[in-house]
């Protein structure tokens, strides 16, 4: 999938909202991967657990880099320890319909080779055998807590399941010159690459629905125009965390050419042309990705776990305790908690954290779950959580 050329242009643009408006999404299937085999002998099912292990690697590590590792690398060789669970499906399909295929560590791929026939309407309109084939999906879930725990063996980051949402507009332009929007009612197969691309990093998409509100609204050339502000009214009723832009050309010789244009505080554009539809969609996606992992990747502190003062203010009964406590238990850099005090309305809580402050900050505005307080306002301290913190915060519960 190499990226021929990389320059300066505009072609998708990233807007990113205030993070205290976000919208996460736990993302299911970190851990578990899917890939077409030829049997299901043990030795091509070890083959490919290899493969699949490298892609949860990436998408819980947030880095293609952690695949060099050498930590990774030798757990690759002993993938089949990691499984979980594993089950086979299989289908039939016409003989001439290309088959998916999973690239093994070796370099070497797998594709399935078992044949008969199936039914088709030939231009008479008469039913005449056209030659099958069965094709097998591998699905393997690996172990989490083995996968984490390899991932901090090496040092590695550990990207968290909660992980902000992409609203996708994306027009193609094909080589008559038509353009078109790409959702999941696209025929074309762009969107299954997109998904497929979004899949592989682990990244939650929201495609528009393109219903009456959206025609209105919006149309092909307000994309392929990037206009920012058509954009981001349309956009408004998705309420997701990032809106990717995008628009893709098809070239004579098959190649796709596409830009990419990411607005924060600073504007970072990006054009390229790759060999297929499959290239095109990850160079776009994987930016996202790194961009974001690295933003919310937890990476082990080197000095150890920092200890963590939080003020937890509007706790007016027992659900809104186990509320933030249950949710305290799920917070990603949280390795430990404890209570020390409870005070009117006001929880006194000791974090045991890991990775930067910042990170847990970010982590907590992620979820919408709380509302940060000045620290210019921290209440006085009880005597029983008097000590010296490595930093405080407060925040408002929500509910």
């Amino acid at each position: 999938m190499g990226v021929k050329s990389i320059s300066l242009l505009a072609m998708v643009v990233l807007v990113s909202f205030c993070p205290f408006f976000v919208r996460a999404e736990m993302v299911d299937g970190l851990y578990e991967g899917q890939a077409i085999v030829a049997s299901q002998s043990t030795q091509e099912r070890r083959e490919t657990a290899r493969a699949l292990l490298a892609q949860v690697v990436v998408k819980v590590s947030g880095s293609y880099a952690a695949l060099e590792h050498d930590t990774v690398r030798h757990a690759l060789t002993k993938a089949h320890r990691y499984i979980q669970q594993y089950s086979y499906s299989s289908k039939t399909i016409e003989a001439s319909e290309t088959v998916e295929k999973i690239e093994q560590p070796t370099g070497e791929s797998v594709q399935s080779h078992s044949s008969g026939t199936l039914e088709i309407l030939n231009e008479q309109n008469t039913i005449e055998q056209a030659p099958t084939k069965t094709v097998y999906e591998l699905s393997i879930k690996f172990i989490p807590g083995m996968v984490y725990g390899l991932l901090r063996e090496a040092g590695l980051p550990i990207w968290p399941n909660n992980r902000p949402s992409v609203l996708v507009w994306l027009v193609v332009e094909s080589e008559s010159g038509e353009r078109y929007f790409v959702n999941d009612a696209d025929q074309s197969g762009v969107y299954d690459k997109l998904v497929q691309a979004a899949d592989n990093r682990g990244l939650p998409l929201v495609t528009p629905l393109l219903d009456l509100q959206d025609q209105m609204e919006i149309d092909e050339d307000d994309v392929w125009g990037l206009y920012h502000n058509m954009i981001r009214g349309a956009s408004s009723r998705y309420q997701v965390d990032v809106v990717l832009v995008g628009r893709l050309k098809q070239r004579a010789s098959g190649s796709w050419h596409g830009t990419w244009m990411m607005l924060d505080d600073d504007t970072m554009v990006y054009e390229g042309t790759t060999d297929n539809v499959d290239g095109a969609m990850a160079f776009a996606i994987d930016r996202i990705a790194d961009g974001f992992a690295k933003l919310y990747a937890i990476v082990p502190s080197a000095d150890g776990d920092s200890t963590v003062l939080m003020q937890v203010d509007n706790i007016t009964n027992f659900v809104d305790y186990v509320g933030v406590t249950s949710y305290l238990g799920r917070l990603a850099p949280v390795r430990d908690y404890v209570v020390m005090a409870a005070v009117g309305e006001t929880l006194f809580i000791k974090l045991k954290t890991e990775g930067y402050f910042q990170q847990l900050q970010e982590a907590i505005a992620l979820d919408r779950k709380f509302s940060p307080v000045p620290l210019t306002v921290m209440a006085e301290l009880p005597p029983s959580v008097t000590q010296v913190w490595s930093h405080r915060m407060r925040y408002r519960w929500i509910r």
